[in-house]
């Protein structure tokens, strides 16, 4: 597989290529058993053209600690609101720990990126979702933040009874959703744009040029979040590579874009 990237990458030098891990599980939880990073960012420190990206809730980063990155790699965490993380999450890693995982990163010259991914409503959400900002930012130095992305929960139909049977205890199912045009259960789109703006504001008021994007939301709410629509700014894929470029200042000669999941 990585002579197989390797010709892509070669092949293909003025594209600029985004490898994303941790779509479909997490990148590092078994990284302490695999030592599968000791493989992937050394191979990327050396790519003109690539970087990686590693998506966690765990505190899993010793191996990371003396691999020689060459500034291509980056550690991603996904965070939530402390009462959601006990009542939804209780068996996953505690915010303070990811906060210090990434610490332990950037302090080794890993650049950043953080998942607000699903954003869940509750009556104190934005007490919630404010802390957890406020912690992040006293916790990082924002500006080896690379990106930050907000999504509102949502699910396809039939997951509804699954969570109910599987976790009881769990009230996310009784939100107020409605069936978007996906096909996925979604929150009422006044309850989505309210999510977004809370978080948007409160960002740039501490990074004002900090990317921030959205996932898997149309244009009218991106318009009604941000005032304006990722197609007006090239597209998200776009949006995307600019903050690769600025932050970490990789693919400064491509022209091109590509995003790829590497699993």
């Amino acid at each position: 597989m990585l002579r197989e990237l390797s010709d892509e990458l070669e092949q293909n030098p003025a594209t600029l290529y985004r490898i994303g891990t941790g779509e479909f599980t997490d990148s590092l939880l078994l990284d302490p058993f695999t030592g599968l990073s000791r493989t992937l960012v050394p191979f990327f420190a050396n790519k003109r053209n690539a970087v990686l990206e590693l998506k966690t809730k765990t505190t899993c980063v010793q191996n990371l600690e003396d691999l020689d990155h060459n500034g291509h790699t980056i550690t991603a965490w996904s965070l939530n609101a402390e009462h959601i993380r006990l009542r939804e999450e209780p068996l996953a890693s505690s915010l303070d720990e990811r906060f210090e995982a990434a610490r332990f990163c950037s302090q080794r010259g890993y650049f950043l990126a953080f998942h607000f991914d699903p954003i869940i409503d509750y009556p104190e959400w934005r007490a919630g979702y404010g802390e957890v900002l406020d912690r992040l930012f006293r916790a990082v130095d924002p500006a080896r933040i690379v990106y930050m992305s907000l999504g509102a929960f949502r699910f396809m139909p039939d997951l509804k009874g699954v969570i109910r049977a599987r976790h009881p205890g769990s009230r996310i199912p009784y939100g107020e959703f409605i069936r978007g045009l996906d096909g996925k259960m979604r929150y009422f789109r006044d309850i989505r744009v309210e999510f977004y703006n809370f978080m948007v504001e409160k960002i740039r008021k501490i990074d004002p040029d900090l990317c921030v994007y959205l996932c898997m939301e149309g244009d009218d709410i991106w318009k009604e979040s941000f005032g304006f629509s990722p197609d007006e700014r090239g597209g998200l894929s776009a949006m995307l590579d600019d903050a690769v470029r600025r932050r970490m200042g990789i693919g400064q000669g491509t022209i091109s874009i590509s995003q790829s999941p590497l699993f």
